[in-house]
């Protein structure tokens, strides 16, 4: 297999590829990037076996053939090359790359044990705009939970509704929906997908210029104009989130989200490095944000401009994971819906209901103790 082609167009290529392979794997020739090369048009393909995402690209072919690549060797290399052409030479296991600088060797290996692409029938299409899946996804993705015990969590559910399709993750700490008013979908009512692949999509949706979606019984399916991604499905019960989203926090607290984050992060500082716990003591249309770890003789207290005409009321937050959610705030101000010190929070951007779509997250406080 030979073939010319400029390292910019290349290592774009490659990189997006590299987030489907897999960091750990005890099948070696998962480290590497299939290269099938017929007439002037290389396909690439990586996969993790759950996860399979092809790339077309327009190259000067020289020599057709097919190659296994180091994907970690081969994006290292092309990101320390300048912009120029680079000539692919693979005979047996050994490749050559060439550049007007100079020639360098890695070791390939043989295309015959790379998996196949999936056979995927009766794939629906989710009728979604590109813009709104974007802001959908990063929405709700730093949700998702990380606990491997806990399979069903560890994607975003995808659920059609009256008023369009929802999106939703939740850790059990803290849950985040976003409702595409705009989508549509004909398929099953709800769905699972996995974060990764859906960070591997919108990787490569920076740099395609079209994008559609599929669900079939078992996949979610990608395409665009030079590259598509097939995923296995998450096929698991999603836990009834709606149960834990509040409908009668009746305390209104709105707050300038650049000035609350701010203070969170300056508190955050002093708080404990366990349990980065905050108070929130609430007065009328004054917040204060506080924190004491006795242990290490740490104090912060900073005083915030607000809305809130209710009772007072003291209530804990881990710090960090209320600064995770006001980072999807893109409105000036954020509400709180409060309750009680121990029931869930409910925050929405300003103006949620008058929004294109609708977006809500709930955060769960923690009980105040002493440090």
């Amino acid at each position: 297999m030979r073939f010319i082609v400029r390292t910019s167009e290349l290592v774009k290529v490659v990189q997006s590829l590299s987030s489907v392979v897999p960091s750990k794997t005890t099948l070696e020739i998962l480290n590497n990037i299939l290269f099938v090369l017929e007439g002037n048009m290389l396909k690439l393909t990586a996969t993790d076996t759950e996860i399979f995402q092809t790339f077309n690209l327009e190259v000067d072919g020289v020599e057709s053939g097919a190659m296994t690549v180091p994907a970690k060797i081969l994006s290292s290399f092309l990101r320390e090359i300048n912009d120029e052409v680079i000539t692919f030479n693979a005979t047996g296991v050994r490749i050559s790359l060439e550049t007007k600088h100079g020639k360098f060797q890695i070791s390939g290996e043989g295309a015959e044990n790379f998996p196949l692409n999936p056979e995927v029938e009766n794939e629906v299409r989710l009728e979604i705009e590109p813009e709104t899946f974007k802001k959908a996804v990063d929405k709700v993705s730093f949700a998702v939970s990380t606990d491997t015990l806990r399979h069903a969590l560890r994607g975003v559910f995808v659920e059609v509704s009256p008023e369009g399709v929802n999106f939703v993750a939740t850790d059990g700490t803290k849950l985040s929906k976003y409702l595409a008013k705009d989508a549509k979908f004909a398929g099953e009512k709800s769905v699972i997908l996995p974060l990764k692949a859906l960070t591997a999509i919108l990787r490569t949706m920076e740099i395609s210029e079209s994008s559609e979606f599929y669900i079939a019984k078992h996949h979610l399916i990608w395409k665009s104009e030079n590259s598509e991604l097939y995923s296995r499905i998450i096929e698991e019960q999603y836990p009834d989130y709606k149960r834990v989203i509040p409908n009668d926090n009746d305390k209104k607290l709105t707050v300038n989200v650049t000035e609350l984050a701010s203070s969170l992060r300056r508190i955050l500082i002093l708080s404990n490095s366990e349990t980065h716990q905050v108070r929130m003591d609430l007065t009328e249309n004054t917040l204060q944000v506080i924190t004491e770890d006795a242990q290490m003789g740490s104090y912060g207290q900073e005083t915030i401009d607000c809305n809130y005409t209710n009772e007072e009321m003291e209530i804990g937050f881990n710090a960090t994971l209320l600064l995770d959610t006001l980072k999807r705030i893109d409105t000036l101000n954020v509400t709180l819906n409060l309750k009680h010190p121990t029931g869930a929070v409910l925050l929405e951007p300003e103006n949620n209901d008058e929004a294109k779509d609708k977006f809500l997250m709930i955060a769960m406080p923690i009980r105040i103790s002493s440090d």
